[in-house]
Parts: structure tokens; sequence; C-alpha cells
């Protein structure tokens, strides 16, 4: 018998003269509900591991919009590979996730983007892009049974990787002049280039004296 089952039995069966709160409450010290905070994973879902999860939404948050001039497609991709293996984590921890699917099969391409758009920028230095390629590309391999041979080295890499990266942009940060000067000088060079074609349509070579 259900404890539902055993709820309407006793409500069923109270007398008249006797409140209801007191029958419910003697009822639940009998049928205690089978459910609690633990089953719902509401107890794993510690005040760390959430500011956590917020922290990393924000992080992805800024580095979309950081890396949007770069390729906003790219970039809102990367994004995207974030936010759901964010929402899978969540998920995970509520015990609500529908499929068994690793987040790191969406943290991984989240990080080879990332380095590829490090890397194509010119406010940060490539070998953080490099980095985080290698980061991207050992968090795909940690899904392999290859990764269980080389789980700590690539815990190690990704540690290395994403903390380069967190590093400079505290202790340096994004260096955008550098970016809007290369942006100029491209512009510049594609306004003089037709400008040096019209003029070497223009300036024929003085034609030959005729002899008689």
């Amino acid at each position: 018998m259900t404890w539902w089952d055993g709820l309407q039995g006793r409500l069923r069966v109270s007398r008249p003269g006797l409140p209801v709160s007191f029958t419910c409450f003697t009822f639940l010290r009998q049928y205690p509900p089978r459910f609690s905070l633990a089953d719902a994973g509401l107890l794993s879902m510690t005040p760390s591991t959430s500011s956590r999860t917020a922290f990393y939404i924000a992080v992805t948050l800024l580095f979309y919009y950081m890396f949007k001039p770069v390729n906003w497609r790219l970039s809102w991709v990367a994004a995207f590979f974030s936010l759901v293996g964010c929402a899978i984590e969540v998920l995970r921890l509520l015990n609500l996730a529908p499929l068994r699917i690793n987040s790191l099969a969406f943290f991984g391409p989240y990080c080879l983007l990332l380095g590829y758009l490090i890397f194509r920028s010119t406010f940060l230095p490539r070998i953080l892009g490099v980095l985080m390629a290698f980061a991207g590309f050992g968090w795909l391999i940690f899904l392999l049974p290859l990764g269980n041979h080389l789980s700590t080295y690539l815990k190690i890499v990704g540690f290395v990787a994403e903390a380069s990266l967190m590093l400079w942009l505290l202790v340096m940060g994004v260096n955008l002049s550098k970016r809007k000067r290369k942006k100029e000088l491209g512009e510049l060079a594609e306004r003089s280039q037709p400008l040096g074609n019209a003029t070497a349509l223009t300036d024929d070579p003085p034609s030959a004296p005729v002899i008689m």
C-alpha cells in the first residue's frame, strides 16, 4: 500500500470530532512520504556548485561579447556549446537529466572554438589560443577509453590553459588598441588599393615618336 492510499483510507475512517490536522499528523508519523530533498538532488546543489555554475555562465557571456568582433558566428556557436554544458550539469545535479550525456562533450568543442577565436584575435596572445585548443582536445579525449589512462595529464593541460587565460585577463587585460590600429590599417589599405589601380590605368606610357 502506498502512502497516498493510506492517506485516503485514514481520512475516510477519521472520526467527525477529530481535527483533520491531528489525523494528518498521525498519518505522517505512520506513513512517512518516501520523498526527500536528497532524492531531488537539491542537497547536492550546494552554494559552491551553484555559484560555480553561475560564474561559468557569466564568463561564457563575457567571452561571447569579447570575441563577437572576431567572428560572431563562431562566438555564438561557442557560447551555445558552453550554455548547453552548464544546463546538463545543473540537470545532472538535480537528477533530472533525460539522457546520460557527459557535459565534456560540449565543453570540449567550446574550448576548441574559444582557442581558435583567441588565436585569430589581435588583443590576446596566440599562445593562449593554442593552450585552450589543447585543453579542448583533452576534454574530448577524456570521453574515450584512452582518457582513463591519461586523465591526470589531461586535467593538468586543462587547468594550465584555463588558469593562464584567467590570469592574463586579470593582470594584463585586453589590448583593444592594437586591434583597433590593425583594423584602421586594413581599412586604409583597402581604400588605397582602388586608387592605385585607377592611377595605373590612367597613366599611359608616352607614345613613341612616329618616324616618317
